[in-house]
This record gives C-alpha cells, structure tokens and sequence, in this order.
C-alpha cells in the first residue's frame, strides 16, 4: 500500500492495547487451549468509565477536500432491516446511542475534512446492486466513490476487473487496529487486496456466530449448564445436539413435531456454516501465494461434515426455521444458533437465556471459532470508475478509525451486552467470542456459489456430502481459475 505519512510503531501498539481493552475486555481465565474458565472476566458496561481511556491520536493528515462529495453504495439484505446499514451516514439525532454516535461521526468527518458523506441505499436485493454496479463500470460511469457489497455475489464481480487493488490507495494501512487482519487476509487474491472489512460499520460483528440456550429449560430439565461444558473444553457439536435431543417433547400428542412441541435446537440455513466454520471446516484456504486451494474435502472433512449434517437436519429435535418455524423466544426451545443480531433483538422479550460459542467439533479442537457469516459481509471496495483515489483512501481511513474510537464500542458494550445479555457469564462468553472471531475465504466470496448451496442443502435435508462436492466441484475449480487469470492478469 502508499502512504504519505511515516510509520507510528509505538502509537499502533498503543491503539492496539488500548482497543483490545476498550472492545473486547479479555478473558483472564482462558488457558493455553483457548478455553475460559471459571474466572473469566468481563467488562463494565458503563460508557463512562470506557471513555476516561483515551486513545492516542493517529497520525492521519487533515486536508481540505474542497466539497467533495463520496457517494457510498451500501447493499441490503433483502427484507431483513436488522441487517441494513443503519450507521454509515444517519442524517438525524435520534436519542439512540448507536444512531447518534454515528451522526456524530458523520459531521465531525464532514467538517474536519470539508466534504460530504452519501450512503446510497442498495436496492431490495444484493444481486440487483451487483448487477447494476457492473453496467455503470462497463460503461465508465464514476456513480459511486465506494461499495459496500454482501459476499454472497461477490464472486461474479471478481471475473472481470471491476474494482482496483486497494494496496494502491493512498493512506490507508491495513495493519491498524480498526482494519480488520483477518478478514482481509481471507479476501487476498494472489499479491491483490480486491475487499476489506473495517470499522465503517458494525454489521459484520452483528454477524457473528454464537448460541444462545433457554436457562429455564435446562433448569426445568435438571441439565448442566453450558457455561460449564465451554468452561471444562467440552462444549462440542455431539454434546449440543446430545442435549437438544434429550429435551424434545411432542406436546401436543399428534405424532408429529410441530411448532407446538418441545424442540431441541432452531436454526436457519444460512447458520450451516456457523457450524461448519465453527467445527474448523474449511471450503477454501489461500496458499503461500494467495491462490484459493480448496479444502472442503481435505482430510476428515467430508466425514465431519456428514456426521453434523445428519445429526442438524434430524427433524425429530432440530427446526430449519424455513420448514419449521419455531422462535427462540416463544420458549419452545433450549438452543437456537444464530448471530450477535439476534442478542439485540431477543433484548425486547421478557425470557431468560444465556449466551455460549459456537461447539467444537469434539474435544481434540484446541479452540472455540466465532465463525462471522461471509455470505452477509458487507466487503468495502473501490470501483475502477472512482476518479479521487488520494481522497477516497483517506476518507475511509479516517472513517474506519473514528468507527472503531466512537460506534463499536458503543455497540459492543452498551447495546450487545449491558442491554442485552441477561447474566455476567453470557458478557464473558460475549467477550471471548470476539476475541476469537474467524473469516473464511470460501464464505466471504462464495466461489461457485457453492456457499449458498451447501446452506440450501438443509432446505432438503440431503445429508450427502461427498455426493454434492463430487458432482460440483470442477465448477468451483473452473471458477477459481477464471478468477485467478483475471487477477493476474491486472497485475
């Protein structure tokens, strides 16, 4: 990457210990496996106390941008509102605290910098953004300064050269804090850095695998608690679905479960892969040169993948909420797996639940994986059409940063968890799940769309695996490679 501005090796770390401390109050009890303990730690959700921590300034240069306006393109999620990106631009004060920190961001950027920020709003689905974003740059047409695109089509965009290689931009440094590593290192293609995540919005950590349990069922039940099981190392896939099936009741008597029953586990298809990535399944991996190998099939991977196929999609327990639908908060269920989102959406229901990882696959996994779900990933890039590369690096540098100095903690700690997790074990938990948050390269860019297919897999409950990737593969291979030669050959 450029950059203007010399290298600040003491401020980093600094901004570094201090983010770590302020977003993600670490778990003094974890051991070397990567597993809390019964001391877990937690952070205070007091605002105040967090904002006696003042980070040190980065030496981002101000410059007056004459006006400029950055036109910002932010794909939906077709009807789910929750997953909108509501915190890039808000145009009021709304005496919410995520609303209002935005704006705040907002303003201070435009009147440091003399410009103007435009989030234009995607249409109803990611596809149509994907596709109409393609005829603009074919036709050279510099609409928009920045995208903001779901991973879910971001393959199609990456068969011809629609966006610049982002290591070209002028300021921006990837090893900042409030860039996020790991994430870009999965969207690395060959020596490219096509998309990135950061801090300019908190719907990818909104994303982030996790489980939620019904505290009154496991009492009622006279089961362990979870806590204990992630506590001891022993929170694998067998035992989470060990315990659903030994709580599913047919209530109603009608021979069949229906959403009037005692289920064991709800769920949505696009949490497969929470489960997977969770388990340490892997679709694809870059190698050394940053050329995607597929791994899907790789060692025991088919047979793990199987084993947690057969076992999620057991109608007798398990709810696919689109077949079944079972809400977690009409306490008819002890586990749903999902999102950080759902934590602040259950906040509004009156019921008792804790907050666990994703399971391991079975106690030889040294680690919990917060999986963060690609397909949903809004991916920032710039188009080939933009005309203000200094500009437009600086811009999203400075917002990144000020995203992670003023909104994510606000999220983290006010809204994820003071409001919304019910005991200071589930804050711990919340804690260790960000600290541990993991990319996959085959989510975030859904090569094939063999992402979305696996997902869809358990719309038919077909267990079979290896049938599927047997059949399919040399499409993923053949688009790989497409993907590749375009890359290589804009080197």
């Amino acid at each position: 990457m450029k950059s203007k501005k010399p290298a600040k090796l003491a401020m980093t770390i600094a901004v570094i210990a201090i983010s770590a401390f302020v977003l993600f109050a670490s778990c003094k009890g974890e051991t070397d496996s990567g597993t809390p303990q019964e001391n877990t730690t937690v952070a205070s959700g007091n605002t105040e106390n967090m904002e006696e921590i003042k980070q040190p300034e980065p030496d981002i240069p101000v410059i007056d941008m004459k006006g400029k306006e950055f036109r910002i393109l932010t794909s939906g999620w077709w009807t789910a509102t929750p997953m909108e990106i509501h915190d890039l631009s808000p145009e009021e004060i709304l005496g919410e605290p995520l609303n209002d920190a935005a704006y705040n961001r907002k303003i201070r950027i435009e009147d440091t910098y003399n410009c103007k920020i435009m989030q234009i709003p995607g249409a109803f689905s990611p596809y149509d953004d994907i596709t109409e974003l393609q005829k603009l740059v074919r036709a050279g047409d510099p609409a928009y300064d920045i995208t903001m695109l779901r991973g879910i089509y971001f393959n199609m965009l990456l068969t011809k050269n629609h966006f610049i290689d982002l290591n070209d931009l002028e300021y921006i440094d990837f090893d900042n804090p409030w860039w996020n590593r790991k994430c870009s290192d999965a969207l690395r293609l060959g020596e490219k850095q096509i998309g990135i995540s950061g801090n300019l919005s908190i719907v990818e950590k909104s994303l982030t695998g996790l489980v939620c349990f019904n505290k009154d069922i496991i009492r009622n039940y006279n089961l362990e608690s979870p806590y204990d099981f992630v506590k001891n190392g022993e929170w694998t896939f067998d035992k989470l679905t060990e315990m659903a099936k030994s709580i599913a009741r047919d209530l109603n008597g009608n021979g069949t479960m229906d959403p009037e029953d005692m289920w064991g586990i709800t769920y949505q298809r696009d949490h497969v892969w929470n489960i997977l990535n969770g388990c340490g399944v892997k679709m694809i991996e870059a190698d050394a040169d940053g050329f995607p190998q597929i791994t899907l099939d790789a060692g025991d991977n088919l047979s793990k993948i199987q084993n947690i196929f057969i076992k999620l999609f057991d109608e007798s327990y398990s709810a696919n909420g689109r077949r079944i639908g079972v809400p977690f908060y009409f306490e008819k269920v002890l586990f749903q797996i999902g999102w950080a989102i759902d934590v602040t959406n259950f906040r509004v229901y009156d019921f008792d639940f804790g907050i666990v990882p994703l399971p391991k696959y079975d106690k030889a996994q040294k680690e919990y994986l917060s999986n963060v779900y690609g397909l949903g990933v809004p991916l920032i890039c710039v188009p080939i059409t933009n005309a203000d590369m200094e500009n437009t690096g600086l811009l999203m540098e400075v917002l990144s940063y000020e995203g992670q100095k003023s909104i994510v903690p606000i999220y983290y700690e006010n809204i994820l968890k003071t409001k919304s997790a019910r005991d200071s074990e589930s804050e711990g938990m919340i804690d260790y799940i960000f600290e541990n948050l993991q990319y996959e390269m085959g989510t975030l860019i859904n090569f094939g769309n063999f992402t979305q297919d696996i997902c869809e897999m358990a719309d038919v409950v077909d267990t079979n695996i290896a049938s599927f990737v047997e059949k399919n593969r040399p499409r993923l291979e053949k688009e790989i490679q497409t993907i590749m030669k375009t890359i290589e050959k804009n080197n």
